[in-house]
């Protein structure tokens, strides 16, 4: 009986020294589960964070290496392009790199591991010019059209590029990016000047409009229809040729102001002067309602009074037996006496409108280089932009004189001009020279002769400064004769 008992009690024992073995089998079996399931998340997790393509500019590649207990290596087959620890090295043609991906866990008795692999595509490394342009977007994209307040200006851009900005009115819109209170509809524009590895790059204008001042919609309204009615009367005729008639007074009892960008073109008072071809000036106005004066609202006008010459008469005073140095200075006086008018900057981008119009489609230019067609509505330099065609950082000019005669610069499309850069021209395109297409050469050489002869500071200026030889660019002048586009 005693034995029985006993018996009993070791059986009883055995189940239960059984059952415990299989609970903890169950755990960790349990436990195990877990784990692979979060190796799975973790490998789902790598797999769709990593990109199929890769270029210049693109946020750096980032390698998970360990996450909750399972940790992750790497094996490139490309390791000179993308290497184990993520590092790229951007090569000279487009290379596909395959990367082996190993998970790893411990579990309760062993390490679980799952295998996978990735093809990333590895593009070429950009020119500095290609950098160039992708910084440029990037930073016209960071800016506003219309400012309401302070915005942060990129000081640093892509590829480590340094970027300054010069404001047309510090005043209103500084520098660094702040703007002035109460300000309304002010036009602005930022000149950026970008600087990659050592070389700075021809500079690029963004144009804002700073409205820092809060308007009811009422107002707002009533602005609007002033705004129309005094624009409508001062652009009767798309180019003025005579005195205008300003309106100092319009709806709701407003008063209105006017000022002109170049005086001696358009006075603020409407009267224009003689002998203009085609200078576009911007007449601002300022609207005053119930006491507050709001503006300006800026008008794009060419005014043309220029009445045609007769080249004979033009130069008849010219000693036709004067020959060399002394015929330039002969020129030289004629041209800055009679031609006295020139353009700003600024105002390139509406004359152009005129001076390079395309005579087959309306409000159309022709770009200089490539003699594409395209809109001749300025939009900040994206579809076209301003060439200095004897390069600024080559030259004694800036931003005026010279640098803004209507004579010398041209519209160009802006990856064309970001090519050309500062190069001299050739006969053939190499690392130092740029050459032109035929139908534009002889156009350069006697947009270089003109400044030649103009500008007395060009004196202390080497020819090869823009041109491989002066011999060259008289060659140009026969080969490509003045066409109607450049007479017009």
């Amino acid at each position: 009986m005693r034995e029985n008992k006993l018996f009993s009690f070791k059986g009883i024992l055995s189940i239960i020294v059984l059952l415990f073995a299989f609970f903890l089998v169950s755990c960790n079996t349990n436990i195990d589960n877990e784990k692979i399931a979060k190796l799975k998340a973790v490998r789902s997790e790598v797999l769709s964070s990593l990109p199929v393509e890769l270029k210049e500019g693109d946020p750096s590649l980032v390698l998970l290496t360990e996450s909750d207990g399972v940790t992750v290596t790497y094996e490139s087959d490309r390791p000179e392009v993308i290497n184990n620890n993520g590092g790229v090295v951007f090569p000279t043609a487009d290379t596909f790199v395959n990367i082996k991906i190993t998970f790893n866990i411990q579990l309760s008795n062993k390490v679980y591991t799952e295998e996978a692999s990735t093809t990333i595509v590895v593009r070429k490394a950009k020119s500095d010019n290609d950098k160039y342009q992708d910084i440029k977007q990037d930073i016209i994209r960071s800016i506003p059209s219309v400012v309401k307040g302070d915005v942060e200006l990129k000081t640093s851009g892509l590829y480590g590029a340094v970027v300054t900005y010069k404001s047309s009115n510090e005043e209103v819109f500084s520098n660094l990016g702040k703007a002035k209170d109460k300000v309304f509809n002010e036009d602005i524009t930022l000149i950026i000047e970008v600087e990659l590895n050592g070389k700075k790059y021809e500079p690029f204008e963004v144009d804002l409009v700073v409205s820092t001042l809060v308007i009811d919609s009422t107002t707002e309204q009533k602005l609007s229809e002033i705004e129309q009615e005094i624009t409508n009367n001062i652009c009767k005729n798309s180019t003025i040729t005579e005195n205008i008639e300003l309106d100092l007074t319009s709806l709701y009892d407003s008063t209105i102001r006017y000022e002109s960008s170049n005086e001696d073109v358009l006075s603020s008072s409407g009267i224009v002067s003689s002998d203009i071809k085609n200078v576009g000036v911007v007449l601002s106005f300022y609207i005053t309602l119930s006491d507050i004066e709001y503006g300006p609202f800026n008008v794009s006008l060419v005014v043309n009074t220029y009445v045609m010459v007769n080249e004979n008469e033009y130069y008849q005073d010219i000693d036709s037996t004067l020959s060399g140095n002394a015929l330039k200075m002969a020129l030289r006086t004629l041209i800055t006496t009679t031609q006295r008018k020139i353009t700003s900057y600024d105002e390139i981008k509406t004359v152009t409108a005129k001076t390079d119009a395309d005579p087959n489609i309306s409000g159309n230019i022709i770009l200089f280089y490539s003699r594409k067609s395209v809109s001749a509505k300025w939009d900040g330099g994206t579809t076209w932009n301003r060439e200095h065609v004897w390069p600024r950082s080559k030259s004694w000019f800036q931003y005026d004189g010279a640098g803004s005669d209507i004579h010398h610069l041209r519209p160009t499309n802006p990856s064309i001009n970001s090519s050309r850069g500062n190069k001299a021209y050739s006969t053939a395109t190499t690392s130092e020279f740029y050459s032109p297409a035929d139908e534009v050469k002889g156009d350069i050489a006697r947009i270089v002769f003109y400044l030649l002869t103009r500008y007395s500071e060009s004196d202390n200026y080497p020819i090869t400064n823009v041109a491989k030889s002066m011999n060259m660019l008289i060659e140009w002048n026969e080969l490509d004769p003045v066409d109607n586009l450049e007479i017009t």
